[in-house]
């Protein structure tokens, strides 16, 4: 029989063990019980506990002696010294055979043999193999780095006593050859996993592109999903996320399209980081039907849920302060969402393409709505936004379905294309601090028809009505300075009075308004210019007024205005280098051109 000594491993397992005790009492005379005892054996074996619980008495290490250890069950048998001993647990089964004495005063007790089942012991120099049984696997230093196979039916089963499984151990992604042994052995093979409580951290992208993989079984004492861990698991049905998990990483779950419930953990306070451009992507793709996110989470970072196509049911949490990039683009079941109390800011693309989205419940702390926030929501009729709104950025509502808006009054600006294509729009409410409307703000909205400009607009930029057929008057304040190029063609103007304050005309700012009877230019224009095209196409244009000289009518300015016969100009106006010749300002359908002095 070879002696060998086992290295330590853990500080203490207990085993439960049955024995016969012997009671003496006060006259010597000998009492047989049986009961069952639990047995620790610590860092040295001497220290040992023998709970007795039939007399309810706890013998203490120093009344406590074992004397030999004998290991069976492995193919051979060992006899280890006791002074140096730990176990730990394991799958494996082999027995445990322990010689002790009782040395307690009023207990005596021959030498005592009983057999244990145990778990596992460490590989080391030839001693028993810990992970007996797990041959498949490439275990070093208690962390799984990979597979030499995998079990026929497809279980992997993590062996307990790991402490770690290696990043992509078991991933098979494009091109990638993995650790140890190479994606090679895994690929398509893996249909569940199983991973004991021993396992605290699970590397980057260990079980990534695993395409027949429908299961997991988590270890309870993970506190992260790492990075890219089941992306591109696609017929990953279950999952069970202990709610010692704070934090879930980015592409967690991309691309696991049979993934239908989840529910994040309590304790949860991350599910990925957005920086910069970069995208979180924790549940892309997924086929969840609805989630709740947990109390501590305060960011939805960028496209956790984008494409996310049957979700339709979201519930944040009070604390929720972010809605960053694509968070929810393309949920295209999503009906309504209510943003809590304290979130502030919406992102780019935040609820882009959700088009079934028809109720938006929005509080008074957001100030910034991104680009694209809601463009393509065709089902949203109505919303009602924050009154701290400071930044409504390009085309945030491009696109949707509203049908009245009220810009609040901290808004400097419109932007690019903020409500450009909304179809149903009939009715704009603007707040008086607004400077800007940028180009096609409201472009080819064919049914707003009521808008007040803000007492201090500034600038309207190239666009930005065109195509608002149904718009008939507008009231331009005198802070006016700018009507830029196609501001407002085709448009359905009907009257208009150019405002004395903007520097010129610019080309095209009244193309092809087929409803426009009347043009009259206030005083103050004797330095500027009516650029070409200005007012080209104007089927219905048949009176034009100047209350003073203009310096330049530029090229085809008026062109195209067939019901235009007569126009007074004053004297110093230059249109003559024009009138009759290629660049004239005037169709040839003018018969009559006056001069006032």
């Amino acid at each position: 029989m070879k002696k060998i000594k086992l290295l330590t491993i853990l500080p203490t397992a207990a085993i439960a063990l049955p024995f016969s005790v012997m009671s003496c009492d006060g006259g010597g005379q000998e009492n047989n019980s049986s009961t069952t005892t639990k047995l620790d054996l610590s860092a040295e074996l001497n220290s040992v506990v023998v709970e007795y619980d039939g007399n309810k008495s706890i013998l203490k290490p120093s009344e406590v002696k074992v004397e030999k250890i004998r290991i069976t069950g492995f193919g051979s048998e060992y006899e280890v010294e006791p002074n140096s001993i730990n176990l730990v647990p394991h799958d494996d089964k082999g027995t445990l055979e322990v010689t002790f004495k009782l040395r307690q005063k009023n207990l005596v007790s021959n030498v005592q043999s009983k057999t244990v089942e145990i778990k596992n012991f460490l590989n080391s120099s030839g001693n028993v193999d810990k992970y007996k049984g797990y041959e498949h696997l490439v275990i070093e230093n208690d962390i799984v780095k990979g597979a030499k196979s995998i079990p026929a039916g497809g279980i992997l089963e993590i062996p307990d006593g790991v402490t770690s499984i290696a990043a992509a151990a078991f991933s098979f992604k494009a091109g990638n050859l993995n650790t140890v042994v190479g994606s090679s052995v895994t690929k398509n093979q893996i249909t569940r996993v199983i991973i004991p409580d021993s396992v605290t951290t699970i590397g980057a992208a260990a079980f990534a592109e695993n395409v027949n993989l429908e299961s997991v079984v988590m270890s309870k004492k993970v506190n992260k999903i790492s990075e890219a861990l089941f992306e591109g698991c696609v017929r990953l049905k279950t999952i069970n996320l202990p709610n010692e998990i704070d934090t879930i990483g980015n592409y967690a779950f991309l691309r696991c399209k049979a993934l239908t419930k989840i529910d994040l953990p309590k304790n949860l306070t991350s599910l990925g980081s957005s920086i910069d451009l970069t995208a979180a992507k924790t549940f892309q793709g997924t086929s969840l039907t609805e989630i709740t996110i947990p109390a501590n989470v305060k960011m939805i970072p960028t496209s956790t849920f984008e494409g996310c196509e049957s979700l339709s049911k979201v519930t944040l949490n009070s604390k929720l302060e972010k809605v960053s990039w694509a968070a929810f683009k393309g949920c295209t079941s999503l009906t309504e969402i209510n943003l809590p109390e304290n979130v502030k800011f919406i992102g780019k693309h935040a609820f882009l393409n959700c088009s079934n989205l028809a109720k938006v419940e929005m509080k008074n702390k957001v100030t910034e709505i991104k680009e694209g926030a809601f463009e393509n929501v065709t089902a949203l009729k109505n919303i009602t936004l924050s009154t701290a709104l400071t930044t409504l950025s390009k085309e945030a509502f491009k696109n949707s379905g509203i049908t009245t808006i009220a810009l609040p009054a901290n808004l400097k600006a419109i932007e690019e294309g903020t409500f450009e294509n909304c179809t149903a729009l009939t009715k704009v409410t603007m707040g008086n601090n607004i400077t800007a409307i940028n180009s096609k703000a409201f472009y080819n909205c064919g049914v707003l028809n009521s808008i007040n400009l803000s007492t201090s607009l500034v600038k309207i930029q190239n666009n930005a009505f065109e195509n608002t057929t149904n718009l008939s008057v507008v009231t331009f304040p005198t802070t006016i300075t700018l009507i830029d190029n196609g501001a407002f063609k085709n448009s359905g103007l009907v009257t208009l009075t150019v405002p004395g304050t903007l520097s010129n005309v610019e080309p095209e700012s009244f193309m092809n308004c087929k409803k426009l009877t009347t043009v009259t230019f206030g005083t103050g224009w004797d330095n500027k210019d009516i650029k070409s095209k200005a007012f080209y196409g104007c089927d219905v244009l048949t009176t034009v007024t100047f209350a003073s000289k203009v310096k330049n009518i530029l090229k085809e300015a008026f062109f195209a205005c067939p019901l235009l016969k007569e126009v007074s100009i004053h004297k110093g106006t230059d249109w003559k280098t024009g009138l009759m010749n290629k660049n004239k300002a005037f169709d040839e359908t003018i018969t009559t051109v006056k001069v006032i002095n």
